[in-house]
């Protein structure tokens, strides 16, 4: 019933926004916890973990831009280095990071940014996010900038200004974060990191 219950909060929340109702009832009145609930994502890596991951090939040196879960001299910062980076340093979403094209960051003056956005279109499909919250502004660490996401951004702009930044990654025919979950998942099996 918890699922239902979450379908719920999210009418409840919409109804709010869209002013059909004032109070969102769900916010003081919740369904007890069943005993023995358990979370359903695990827990955070910790920072031996994290010292692991950073020093498998992907990070460490693979083998080429193509086989970069193999032991190698190759350093390349393509789309497979980058997703992990930025899903870490930004907290989004796999299909979030899917579908973002270079028309999605900002690196002037004010402050570099990126955009969560459900408008526009990628591969023929339009782009869509999980609920209308997650349509956002996300400032970019300076951490980003000095490992040269500026450079990868623009140069993937001057190539093919319209394409996904991450075409590595297959988009599913019903989730946009099909094959990032999936080369994700194999790589964190093959290094030891995946936690169910």
């Amino acid at each position: 019933y918890i699922k239902y219950w979450r379908a719920l909060r999210q009418f409840f929340r919409w109804a709010v926004e869209e002013k059909i109702i004032g109070d969102d009832p769900s916010a003081v009145a919740a369904p007890p916890k069943p005993k023995g609930l358990k979370r359903r994502s695990p827990d955070p890596f910790t920072t031996e973990e994290l010292t692991r991951l950073f020093a498998s090939p992907l990070y460490g040196g693979h083998k080429s831009s193509k086989q970069v879960k193999v032991p190698g001299d190759c350093h390349r910062r393509g789309g497979h280095w980058w997703s992990g980076v930025l899903m870490l340093y930004t907290g989004l979403r796999a299909g979030e990071l899917s579908q973002l094209t270079p028309q999605d960051f900002y690196f002037g003056a004010d402050g570099p940014f990126m955009q969560v956005t459900d408008e526009g279109e990628v591969d023929g499909r339009s782009k869509h996010v999980k609920s209308a919250s997650s349509v956002r502004t996300v400032p970019l660490h300076s951490d980003l900038l000095r490992l040269g996401l500026a450079e990868w951004v623009t140069g993937a702009a001057r190539r093919s200004p319209k394409d996904r930044l991450f075409r590595v990654f297959a988009l599913g025919p019903k989730r946009f974060s099909a094959g990032i979950t999936r080369f994700w998942g194999e790589y964190l099996k093959q290094i030891e990191l995946w936690k169910p």
